[in-house]
Formats: C-alpha cells, sequence, structure tokens
C-alpha cells in the first residue's frame, strides 16, 4: 500500500525519525515519501544537534522505518557519515532556509 504524495505541506509539520543517505541526490537535497518535491526541510541531528536545510527533490527512501534519505552533502553537514548510515532526525518544514 504505497503512500500517496500530499498536494500541500501541512501547517507547522513536523516529523521525528531515522535518517538515511543515498547517493543519487546532488546538493543540499533529500528523498521522502509524500512531502511535496520543492518542501523546504530543517532536518536537525538528534545525536548532536546539527542542523541542515535541505530541499525535497526525490521519492524514497523505501527501507521501513526511515523518514527521509539525505544527499551525501546533506549528511555531511550533520556529521553523518557513510559509515554510520543513519541517524535519529527531526524534520520540519519551512518556507524559507534559515
Amino acid at each position: 500500500n504505497a503512500e500517496k504524495p500530499m498536494k500541500a505541506v501541512p501547517p507547522g509539520f513536523t516529523e521525528t525519525g531515522i535518517a538515511s543517505m543515498y547517493g543519487a541526490a546532488k546538493g543540499l537535497t533529500t528523498a521522502h515519501r509524500t512531502l511535496p518535491k520543492g518542501t523546504k526541510l530543517v532536518v536537525t541531528n538528534l545525536k548532536n544537534d546539527k542542523s541542515v536545510c535541505v530541499t525535497v527533490t526525490d521519492r524514497g527512501p523505501y527501507i521501513e522505518g526511515r523518514i527521509i534519505d539525505l544527499s551525501y552533502a546533506a549528511g555531511a553537514a550533520i556529521d553523518l557519515t557513510r559509515d554510520q548510515g543513519v541517524t535519529p532526525v527531526t524534520i520540519k518544514a519551512v518556507d524559507v532556509c534559515p
């Protein structure tokens, strides 16, 4: 049962879960299963409180329990390494990156 993409971002949208990285993306981008492409998100690594602002450009992740797939650049910005693979995060939709 595939989740359908949202037509609009709900006001005050936040989500907490697991982020992973994927190599297909360039720049400060991310994949999310349902948020509209173009949505800007502040992603905060809950292990170190580092944040990065990214843009949703793709669909995914497709592994249960993960809420976003970050580009390598976005992962590096919050100290998520390929060796770690995943980290707990909070994501928050914003109109403009801070």
